[in-house]
C-alpha cells in the first residue's frame, strides 16, 4: 500500500470515527431527551392576596427514576407586597438538555368580607360584659358559613343543617388519623342549649363570670350546640405539642375543620386557647384559615 493510499485511509477513517461520535452523541440526547421528566406541582397558575406568604409547591426532575431536583435553577422575583403579575422560571439544565417551565403568579387585593350588626340586642339572664355587651340572635350566615361566638347566638331549638356532614367529616379525619398511627377520639360533640346552661351555670357558681367566660360558653353562644362542632383527642392545653394534636392541627383542614380557639388569639375569639376543638367550615375556607393562621372572625372581618 503505497503512503498515499494510506493517508487516505487514514483520513477515512478520521471522518467515519467522527460521524459515528456524533451518532453517539445525537442518539444519547434523543434517549436523554425523550426521558427526561420535569413538571411543576401544584398549579400553573396562583392568584395570592397582597402582603400574604406565597408557598412554594415545588417540582419534580427526573431521568428514569434518577433524581435530578438538584440541577433546576428556580429565578423568582416574585413580591407579594406589591400589585401585579410575575412569573416564576424554573430551568433544568443536565448535559447537553435544557428545560424551562414557566409558573404564573397573581398578586391582587383581598377581598374585604364586611358584615355590619343590624339585629337587636339578645335579651339575657346573665350581665352584659365579657363580650358579650353586644350579643345579638341569630342564626347568622356569612357567605353560607354559620357564625356563632360571644357576639352571635342561635335559638334554643337550633340545629345546623349540615350538622350530618360535619359528623361525617370527623370520620373521615379520625380514619385518616388511624391510618397515621393516631387515635383522635371524639370527646364531646352535640350539646343542647340546656346541657349547655346547666354546664356555664355551674362554672359561673364555682368560678364567677369572669373567670368562667374565659373557657366557657354561654348558653346560645356554644358552637357545640350546632353540632358542626367537637372536642377530640384529649381536653388538656398541651394536647396541641402531642404528636396527635399536632397531626390534627397539620391535616384537619384537609376535611374542612379549623382549630377554632388558636393560641395567641384570645383577644379576638374571646376564648383561651383550645387545641382540641374543632370546628367544620368546609375544605376551601379551612385550608385558607389553617394556612393564614387566622380565625374564623379574621376571615370574615368581623374584628
Amino acid at each position: 500500500m503505497t503512503k498515499r493510499k494510506k493517508q487516505k485511509l487514514f483520513k477515512l477513517s478520521k471522518i467515519i470515527i467522527i460521524i459515528i461520535f456524533l451518532m453517539l452523541i445525537l442518539g444519547g440526547y434523543i434517549i436523554i431527551e425523550k426521558n427526561l421528566e420535569f413538571v411543576l406541582n401544584g398549579k400553573q397558575d396562583y392568584s395570592i392576596y397582597l402582603n400574604s406568604e406565597y408557598i412554594e409547591a415545588g417540582y419534580e426532575a427526573k431521568l428514569f427514576n434518577i433524581d435530578l431536583n438538584k440541577y433546576v435553577e428556580v429565578d423568582n422575583k416574585l413580591n407579594s407586597q406589591k400589585l401585579g403579575e410575575y412569573q416564576i422560571i424554573y430551568t433544568l439544565k443536565f448535559i447537553f438538555c435544557e428545560k424551562i417551565r414557566y409558573r404564573n403568579i397573581k398578586v391582587i387585593e383581598e377581598e374585604k368580607k364586611t358584615v355590619e350588626i343590624t339585629e337587636p340586642k339578645l335579651k339575657s339572664d346573665y350581665p352584659p360584659i365579657n363580650g358579650y355587651e353586644n350579643a345579638v340572635l341569630g342564626p347568622k350566615y356569612i357567605d353560607g358559613i354559620l357564625i356563632v361566638n360571644k357576639t352571635y347566638a342561635i335559638p334554643q331549638d337550633f340545629k345546623s343543617p349540615d350538622a350530618q356532614i360535619a359528623s361525617t367529616a370527623l370520620k373521615q379525619l379520625q380514619a385518616a388519623a388511624l391510618l397515621d398511627g393516631f387515635n383522635i377520639d371524639l370527646v364531646s360533640g352535640y350539646r343542647s342549649y340546656a346541657r349547655q346552661k346547666n354546664i356555664y351555670e355551674n362554672n359561673v357558681a364555682n368560678r364567677g363570670y369572669d373567670e368562667t367566660d374565659k373557657y366557657s360558653a354561654r348558653p346560645g353562644h356554644s358552637e357545640h350546640q350546632t353540632g358542626l362542632a367537637f372536642d377530640v383527642g384529649s381536653v388538656t392545653y398541651t394536647y396541641g405539642e402531642t404528636p396527635s394534636g399536632q397531626w390534627l392541627n397539620k391535616n384537619c383542614a384537609k376535611y374542612g375543620f379549623i382549630i377554632r380557639y388558636p393560641q395567641g388569639k384570645e383577644h379576638i375569639t374571646g376564648y383561651g386557647y383550645e387545641p382540641w376543638h374543632i370546628r367544620y367550615v368546609g375544605i376551601d375556607i379551612a385550608t385558607e384559615i389553617m394556612e393564614k393562621e387566622i380565625t374564623l372572625e379574621e376571615y370574615f372581618n368581623l374584628v
